[in-house]
This record gives C-alpha cells, sequence and structure tokens, in this order.
C-alpha cells in the first residue's frame, strides 16, 4: 500500500511518466542529495534537464539523420578530426569533459561529474552544429561533419550511462545504425 501524498509532495510515478526514469535520475544525481545535502524538489528543474539535456540530443541525432552522410567512407584520420576550427573546438571540450567527469567520478563527486553534460551538450548543440550546418553542402565537410558527430555521441552515451541509461542506450543504438560501415566495431549494447 501506497503512502499517502501530502498537497506539496509529488507522486513518483507522475513524475517518472511526465519526466522519464533518466530525466529524474540526472536530477538527482546531479544534486546536493548525494552528499546528503538538502534539495527542494522542482520540476522547472526537470523541464530544464529534459530541454536542455535530452531534446537538444536528440534534435543533434535527428539533424544528422537527416543531413548527415551514412556511408561515409575511409577518410584520412587528419581530416576525421578536421583541420577545421569548430572540429578542433568541440574535439577539446569533448577531452575536458571527460578529464573533468572523470576527476569527480574517481573521486565520488558524482554531482559535480554530471553537471558539465549540460553545458557540453549545449554547446555541441548551439555552437558546434549549428555552425557546421554549411559544413554539409560541400560533401567532404559533410563526410567530416557526421563522423565528427558520431565520435561525439559515441563518446557522450559512454559518458552518460551511469545516470541515464535509457538515453544513453538510445544514442548508442542511433550511432550503431547510423554508422552502418562501421557497425561491427559497435557492441550490443552501451552497457556491455
Amino acid at each position: 500500500k501506497k503512502p499517502a501524498q501530502s498537497a506539496c509532495d509529488p507522486d513518483p510515478d507522475e513524475v517518472v511518466e511526465k519526466f522519464g526514469a533518466d530525466g529524474l535520475r540526472y536530477f538527482l544525481l546531479a544534486s546536493p542529495l548525494v552528499r546528503a545535502d538538502e534539495v527542494a524538489f522542482s520540476e522547472k528543474a526537470l523541464t530544464d534537464i529534459q530541454n536542455k539535456l535530452f531534446n537538444k540530443l536528440i534534435n543533434v541525432m535527428s539533424f544528422l539523420e537527416m543531413y548527415g552522410v551514412k556511408d561515409i567512407e575511409k577518410i584520412e584520420c587528419s581530416k576525421v578530426h578536421g583541420e577545421h576550427i569548430l572540429d578542433e573546438w568541440i574535439q577539446v571540450q569533448m577531452d575536458m569533459l571527460i578529464q573533468e567527469m572523470t576527476t569527480h567520478m574517481d573521486g565520488y563527486q558524482i554531482d559535480r561529474a554530471l553537471r558539465p553534460l549540460l553545458q557540453f551538450v549545449e554547446e555541441l548543440s548551439t555552437w558546434y552544429l549549428r555552425r557546421s550546418r554549411d559544413r554539409f553542402k560541400n560533401t567532404e565537410d559533410s563526410m567530416i561533419v557526421s563522423r565528427k558527430l558520431i565520435s561525439i555521441l559515441t563518446t557522450l552515451s559512454k559518458l552518460m550511462a551511469p545516470a541515464t541509461p535509457f538515453m544513453a542506450e538510445e544514442i548508442y543504438q542511433f550511432v550503431k545504425g547510423f554508422d552502418i560501415l562501421n557497425a561491427e566495431a559497435y557492441k550490443e549494447s552501451i552497457h556491455l
């Protein structure tokens, strides 16, 4: 039997139904609650997480699905990482995210490890992808940006997997299905 809910307490089932288990999990794990501090529940915070993290990632995947090159030829390694300043910049941002998350996870500071994800996804969507749109008009540039997005999304799904397993799996399965020439490089699931 469920305990009675007070007028101020949200029903957890309704919260999960509205925002998803990953949204609630990210909210809780990225909050001071994991350090035994008090946290006020906020639907606005969950809405922000939904919009700034999950919806933006879905938009990036949708853009890649619509405009990306699926049968990417084997291109030179230097071109995969790109000589374009945007490719170099997003790779530096990804490297910094990996380093920061790893440092905080190693120190058992889960809340601090997860917070940078929001900023990175904002930079990926708003800065990198938006400013790379014109590059999809050129075949070689389109392959480079597609390959960079595949690499970024694959790494991002690995970073997100402990906190948002469902979204991480969705990203991983998308990339696995998109990167058809390298499909054998992917495992069945991100969690393997």
